[in-house]
């Protein structure tokens, strides 16, 4: 079977600059990307079946015979940020990649117009509906160990540039003054695992939590009177300069019960 003409690169010969060696450039119709790096990230979601489970559980449905799956358009995004977007706008330099979208399956690849309605469509219900489902199914893929896992707890500055929601001037060790966001986070440290983030804005005190021994730990800079007594309320031990927090190691344990028995939920 012969080859197709399209297919045969066009060889041109040129010398380096100062070497003075031979260059043989070619040039093909076929598909080339400079993220060919993506091709291992796919394949791990594939092994996931993330695909499977973010259409299973999107709260959003499609009519439009020219739509784009909302669970598409989603991954879409994730890929984007993989790529070194900063911004929305940023899609753009993804949508003419055809080696990526062959990567993904997909035809089309949104436009950041696309992405920022899909992200407006979501209100509270929305978001619980689809990330509750996912965290608990992430959670059920951690192996369990016998003695639990660290919660690690603490918070960390985003300096914002904009007019961003909930972006107010507080404490930003980096930039002094400039509006920023002030989020916690919860990680199991030996699975280094994000249980549960809480984005508020920058003039947000640093507590909780105080600093502790396994399975809980903080900040000591962090350390909140009321924050303990939370604790000691849900019958929680507590010590100025420790807690002590029984962790659940069953792997059938849901997210929302994994977290109510580590921290008072109405933090």
């Amino acid at each position: 079977m012969e080859a197709k003409a399209a297919d045969n690169p066009v060889p041109l010969e040129i010398k380096a600059l100062f070497s003075g060696q031979r260059v043989v450039l070619g040039e093909t119709s076929r598909a080339v990307t400079p993220l060919g790096g993506v091709a291992v990230f796919v394949a791990f979601l594939e092994k996931l079946n993330f695909a499977g489970k973010v259409g299973k559980h999107m709260a959003f449905r499609c009519t439009s015979p020219n739509q784009i799956e909302p669970a598409v358009t989603l991954t879409a995004f994730l890929i984007a940020v993989l790529a070194a977007a900063k911004r929305f706008a940023h899609a753009g330099m993804v949508r003419g990649d055809r080696a990526l979208h062959a990567l993904l399956g997909i035809k089309r690849f949104p436009t950041d117009d696309t992405i920022g309605n899909l992200f407006r469509r979501f209100k509270m219900g929305d978001l619980h509906r689809l990330f509750d489902p996912l965290a608990e199914w992430m959670m059920e893929r951690l192996p369990v160990g016998a003695e639990g896992y660290t919660l690690d707890l603490d918070s960390t500055v985003f300096e914002r540039y904009g007019q961003q929601e909930g972006s107010l001037k507080g404490h930003n060790p980096r930039k002094h003054g400039r509006p920023s966001h002030h989020p916690l986070l919860a990680v199991l440290s030996e699975a280094h695992f994000l249980l549960h983030g809480w984005l508020r804005s920058g003039n947000c005190a640093s507590a909780p939590p105080p600093h502790g021994r396994r399975p809980v730990r903080g900040d000591p800079g962090a350390e909140s009177w009321s924050f303990s007594k939370k604790l000691w309320r849900y019958g929680l031990s507590a010590k100025r300069s420790a807690l002590s927090v029984p962790i659940l190691a069953s792997s059938t344990t849901s997210c929302s019960a994994f977290w109510k028995s580590a921290v008072c939920p109405t933090l």
